[in-house]
């Protein structure tokens, strides 16, 4: 059952609880999703408490953010009913992100790259590592911030610079948002052509130990 939370056209708020109790006394295996693209963060809105399934949102309306993110929140219920169904799928295709998720597929590539340049990550703990980027620290007397102008200049690759104390000392490799396998791996390499012009000494390349991580644990294809 589909239902919108707030209604732009009409100015009605929808009662979800309701809908999902009228569900749940006919006995009814439906699923419920919701529609709060304008009601999110403007209206109450209660995903796990009122038994949705399926929220759909965007970044537009009462979040007010830019436009053109779209995202779901997904139950146990509908995650098992989207892995039974057979017709195809895309932007529903939820298991396969969260496969890929799961895995750390391009954060894992890239801390792979780093280990055999033989730099150091900038976070000590792997158990803390960001899905999001990748502190790459100099060895002593290199100022990254001249190595981050070089690769940008020759190769136009945009790296991300140290901060506060560390700011000249390591730069950052961003691995998030429309980022696939040979986008990584073009970044990888523009890293390191740029570190080897600077004169940083690399112990093997990273190049190849990424390219080893995708082909070893290959990101899901969504299915026709």
């Amino acid at each position: 059952m589909c239902v919108v939370h707030n209604e732009t056209s009409t100015g009605v708020t929808s009662d979800i609880a309701a809908v999902r109790q009228a569900i749940d006394a006919a006995g009814h295996p439906a699923l419920l999703l919701v529609d709060t693209i304008s009601g999110l963060a403007a209206a109450d809105y209660r995903h796990d408490e009122w038994g949705v399934d399926v929220s759909i949102s965007g970044s537009q309306k009462g979040l007010m953010l830019p436009p053109g993110l779209g995202f779901n929140a997904v139950s146990p219920k509908a995650l098992a009913a989207s892995k039974q169904a057979t017709f195809p799928k895309a932007f529903l295709g939820w298991h396969e992100m969260i496969e890929m998720n799961r895995t750390g597929y391009w954060p894992t590539a890239t801390q792979a790259a780093v280990r055999v340049w033989g730099l150091a990550i900038q976070c000590a703990e792997p158990s803390v590592y960001s899905p999001i980027l990748t502190g790459v620290m100099m060895p002593g007397g290199v100022d990254a911030d001249e190595v981050r102008k070089l690769i940008y200049e020759r190769y136009d690759c945009s790296l991300g610079t140290g901060l506060g104390k560390v700011k000249g000392r390591m730069f950052r490799i961003g691995h998030l948002g429309d980022c696939d396998d040979l986008t990584l791996i073009t970044a990888i390499a523009g890293c390191e052509m740029g570190l080897k012009a600077a004169g940083v000494a690399l112990q093997g390349s990273g190049v190849q130990a990424a390219m080893d991580v995708v082909q070893r644990d290959p990101i899901p294809q969504l299915k026709p």
